[in-house]
């Protein structure tokens, strides 16, 4: 337990927040995806077309994989400026929206310096992250379905790996929504409290919609 701690503060220590569940959930998170699903609360075009490619099975590249580590790390909106006809046009870009492979990267490094150097080995998932840091107890739901972690708050990355380390924790537990969204469920367009859990529905999310029409 004090080994697993240190690696915790030290990925802190480096801007990295982290958490840890054990495999033996990968059923629990597959079947939390379903019922939304199944319920109607996810459109049905957006499970098919970006949902679908989530894989709930140990990776041929890790089998002796025991956990999955799902991180944050600090991400800043960006400010795009658009020229057109003689005007500059400032738009807003979230955060999640670019760097993703480099910090993917960057955050595979500091796992492996702080688990031992290159004894253990990492696999990146393909999971559904949101899922993973709710359930780990790293982020809480927010309006809209924006996870919220700790000093980061909103401005944030998540990322996740599957392990060979042997941790002695397992974080999994029930997604929790921030006090004051529990609080204010009837102002929320988007069905956020959805069986008291803090997750908005995805049928109509505006950016989705947006896409696709």
């Amino acid at each position: 337990m004090k080994e697993s701690r240190s690696i915790f503060d030290r990925l802190d220590s480096e801007g990295c927040l982290a958490r840890v569940i054990s495999i033996r959930h990968l059923d629990e998170l597959r079947r939390d995806l379903d019922i939304l699903h199944e319920d109607g609360f996810i459109d049905e075009s957006l499970f098919q077309e970006r949902l679908k490619h989530f894989t709930y099975e140990i990776p041929n590249e890790l089998p002796d994989a025991r956990f999955i580590v799902v991180a944050a790390v600090p991400q800043p909106m960006y400010t795009l400026t658009f020229h057109w006809k003689g005007r500059s046009l400032p738009v807003i870009l979230p955060p999640t929206y670019a760097d993703g492979d480099e910090i993917d990267g960057r955050v595979k490094g500091q796992l492996i310096r702080a688990m031992g150097n290159g004894r253990f080995r990492f696999c990146r998932t393909a999971l559904p992250l949101k899922t993973l840091a709710t359930r780990s107890g790293l982020a809480s739901y927010g309006r809209n379905n924006i996870t919220h972690v700790g000093k980061f708050g909103s401005f944030h990355r998540l990322t996740a790996f599957y392990t060979d380390y042997p941790f002695a924790d397992d974080h999994w537990q029930e997604r929790q929504a921030l006090p004051t969204i529990r609080k204010a469920t009837a102002m929320i367009p988007t069905r956020i409290n959805i069986e008291g859990s803090g997750i908005g529905g995805a049928g109509v999310c505006k950016c989705w919609h947006g896409w696709t029409s």
